[in-house]
């Protein structure tokens, strides 16, 4: 007597295949002559960013309540969003200059953001079927907001990564981190 293998069974050996393969690329990308390296790179990131969009979208066919939908499907385009610019820094923008900074200081924008939403979305989850979720709880992103601020313009004050004062070009080659960054991970972790 045979078992038939569900369709759940199959995508989730296949996404798990692809995922390790993509690990599997960045991480022998090192060790290779730069043509083979720059394709490892790509073929890593075009897989990783591909199974993130496979995801958002798994996610708006299979939830029901739009509120959790809504919250997941911007979580994945905000992690969609990190890979993408961390594709483009060391792919595009290899050199150490200031495109390739803020693009550097743009990965926190996702990493300020999904903590809070996930966090709203599992209160979502967890409420009673009639009650309704507060809109205070929305607050919540107001500091993730603040953070990504205080990282944008950290050219003008360096209290997330300070820079050597003899430094012509600030870059992510060379920087220490300040008490901003310490917040921005203490409010990762608490999220």
């Amino acid at each position: 007597m045979q078992k038939k293998v569900s369709r759940k069974t199959i995508e989730l050996i296949v996404s798990t295949f692809f995922f390790v393969l993509a690990g599997f690329f960045q991480y022998y990308d090192i060790y290779l002559p730069p043509v083979y390296a720059h394709t490892f790179s790509f073929l890593a990131n075009a897989i990783f960013l591909l199974l993130i969009f496979l995801w958002g979208k798994s996610i708006r066919q299979r939830i029901i309540q739009k509120g959790i939908r809504r919250k997941l499907v911007i979580i994945a385009m905000l992690l969609f969003f990190w890979l993408f610019i961390r594709f483009i820094k060391y792919n595009i923008f290899a050199r150490k200059d200031t495109i390739s900074r803020y693009l550097w200081y743009r990965y926190y924008i996702p990493q300020c953001l999904v903590p809070p939403l996930s966090l709203i979305a599992r209160m979502e989850l967890t409420r009673k079927k009639k009650e309704n979720l507060s809109k205070l709880i929305y607050l919540i992103l107001l500091p993730a907001i603040a953070l990504i601020l205080l990282i944008l313009t950290n050219d003008f004050h360096q209290l997330v990564f300070a820079f050597p004062e003899n430094a012509r070009v600030f870059t992510d080659a060379d920087y220490t981190y300040q008490i901003g960054y310490m917040i921005v991970i203490g409010w990762e972790i608490v999220c």
